[in-house]
């Protein structure tokens, strides 16, 4: 028995594109498009409506979908992914403390100090802050100050 390791490339099937088959896969593309927006998808679902058409004329032209998303690019037709950074929807310590301001009508910059507080305890302050101010739940501080 031998170890041998075949180190030589897979040998893909290229496709050469004809005039026709460019402006039904560029026709296919972007009508998935237009269906996206108009069904309103998310952006992941919208990408995974897009790449379908590319799967179907990926078996349909018998090529990889490499191929097809290559020559979409080529045509200047493709769009890629969306992606959205995890932190995209998380709010600053200085947004949160902003917002902390406002519910309570306090002057801008009174709460900047709070900035130097761990983000967890802001953000369960203001969530209690916006309880309060909904009615969700019922609090009377009197008792914590003196003269009150």
């Amino acid at each position: 028995m031998s170890n041998t390791v075949n180190l030589t490339p897979k040998t893909t099937k290229k496709h050469n594109y004809t005039p026709e088959e460019i402006v039904m896969l560029n026709m296919a593309y972007d009508s998935a498009r237009r269906e996206a927006i108009e069904q309103d998808l998310d952006p992941e679902a919208a990408f995974a409506h897009r790449e379908a058409v590319i799967t179907k004329f990926a078996a349909q032209f018998d090529t990889s979908t490499a191929s097809i998303r290559g020559k979409l690019v080529a045509e200047g037709v493709y769009q890629p992914r969306t992606y959205i950074p995890k932190r995209a929807y998380k709010a600053s310590k200085e947004k949160m403390v902003t917002r902390l301001e406002d519910i309570l009508s306090a002057t801008p910059g009174t709460f900047d100090s709070l900035e130097k507080v761990n983000k967890q305890c802001i953000e369960q302050i203001v969530h209690y802050m916006k309880l309060l101010q909904c009615g969700v739940i019922e609090a009377d501080m009197s008792e914590y100050y003196e003269g009150l």
